[in-house]
């Protein structure tokens, strides 16, 4: 595992999931990482590593919540705190 701290002391953990793999073409697969963010800092540390070139997956989903005595329409994380991104290596 390997920790990152942005500007924003935001704690930012990659954990590994898939090995590199050659594709029919002679190319190389990117590994996809799993990066642990602050609770509900997702988008913040989303919009952080697209500025740094990764390819970020957020997936996201849209619920009805009630927020001062109204019922609102709300986009969550799927997985709160979690988010995939893809890069070659990361050292």
């Amino acid at each position: 595992m390997f920790e990152y701290k942005n500007l924003y002391t935001q704690r930012v953990q990659f954990t590994h999931i898939r090995q590199h793999e050659i594709n029919s073409d002679g190319s190389v697969m990117k590994y996809w990482y799993t990066v642990h963010t602050k609770p509900r800092q997702e988008h913040i540390a989303e919009e952080h590593l697209q500025r740094q070139s990764f390819t970020v997956y957020l997936p996201c989903i849209q619920t009805t919540r009630r927020l001062k005595n109204r019922w609102r329409d709300v986009r969550e994380s799927f997985f709160p705190q979690y988010q995939f991104i893809q890069a070659d290596s990361i050292t």
